[in-house]
């Protein structure tokens, strides 16, 4: 299995949270905004799926990510990286067995 290097709407990633990421992620996970789970940090992996790709060239993309709580994370316009070094806010795919869908 390989990860594909283009990425495409639907395909399954793995997120990296960013400090500014893992700050708000906590934040929304607050009482005071209905929120609730486990603190996220920096780093933090987090499973996600494409669903826009803004640039195939640079990897830009939007995807929604699922956190340890009861909602899910928007990330918007983040770029593909190496998931284990700082900074993050990166996302990198992962192996596929099939192959991405086909316009039409």
């Amino acid at each position: 299995m390989t990860a594909p290097t283009t990425p495409f709407v639907g395909l399954t990633v793995q997120y990296a949270l960013s400090t500014a990421d893992a700050t708000e992620v906590n934040r929304l996970h607050s009482p005071g905004y209905g929120g609730f789970g486990n603190t996220m940090v920096a780093g933090q992996l987090l499973p996600g799926t494409v669903v826009s790709v803004n640039d195939a060239d640079t990897g830009s993309v939007n995807m929604v990510c699922f956190v340890d709580g009861n909602y899910v994370w928007w990330a918007t316009s983040r770029l593909p990286g190496d998931v284990t070094t700082s900074p993050w806010g990166v996302w990198r795919a992962l192996p596929i067995t099939q192959s991405p869908p086909t316009s039409g």
